[in-house]
């Protein structure tokens, strides 16, 4: 929970994280501008180069998500749960408007009181009880390191690329939030399990690097 420093070389990228952080303001969000000195001070390793405009938003953090799941399945099974996976959902029983059983490939459930919370699956499950969830799936991929010395404290989104750096020194560097409509991000619509080739994986990697 180290907060999350951002920045934008110029533009109006720049302005529109102006605005972004009054509007978190009058939220009541903490979140402030900050200049090259206070950068420098939260994150004295990385040198972002010359800017317009960062912030940092001091309540934000992150968390391994793998590690995360993996303990909360653990508790919710000490609690007395049930986990069945791998299990797929492949209709709904609805009846005078309300959910009485869900379809897997592992039998029917019914139950009093059903919550989907698919991630981007979202949208694929509700409609099967003609629920509309406006979701907006936006596919991406990730570069984990090797484990090296500590060099970053927060998270840090920039112009290109967002990076945050796990205790064990792994560190996990994404694509930016708008990515380029290149052919590799054309075929990641689609969903995929992997890249079709390596020229594919190769070519979206060392653009990241």
């Amino acid at each position: 929970m180290g907060g999350c420093v951002q920045w934008y070389l110029d533009g109006p990228h720049a302005e529109q994280l102006k605005n972004h952080v009054r509007e978190q303001q009058e939220w009541g969000n903490a979140v402030r501008l900050i200049d090259d000195q206070e950068f420098h001070f939260l994150e004295p390793d990385f040198h972002p180069g010359k800017f317009s405009a960062a912030s940092f938003a001091e309540h934000e953090g992150f968390a391994n998500p793998v590690s995360t799941t993996d303990l909360l399945l653990k508790k919710a099974q000490a609690a007395g749960a049930e986990v069945l996976y791998p299990c797929e959902v492949s209709g709904l029983d609805v009846r005078a408007g309300r959910i009485r059983a869900v379809k897997t490939n592992k039998g029917e459930f019914n139950a009093d009181v059903f919550i989907i919370a698919a991630g981007v699956s979202t949208s694929s499950l509700a409609a099967m009880a003609d629920v509309q969830v406006p979701l907006i799936p936006a596919p991406g991929l990730l570069v984990h390191t090797r484990p090296m010395p500590q060099l970053l404290h927060r998270v840090v989104v920039g112009p290109d690329a967002h990076l945050k750096q796990y205790r064990d020194g792994r560190m996990v560097i994404g694509d930016d939030f708008g990515p380029p409509k290149t052919a590799v991000h054309e075929y990641l619509n689609s969903q995929p399990l992997d890249f079709p080739d390596d020229s594919f994986r190769d070519l979206h990697q060392q653009r990241i690097l």
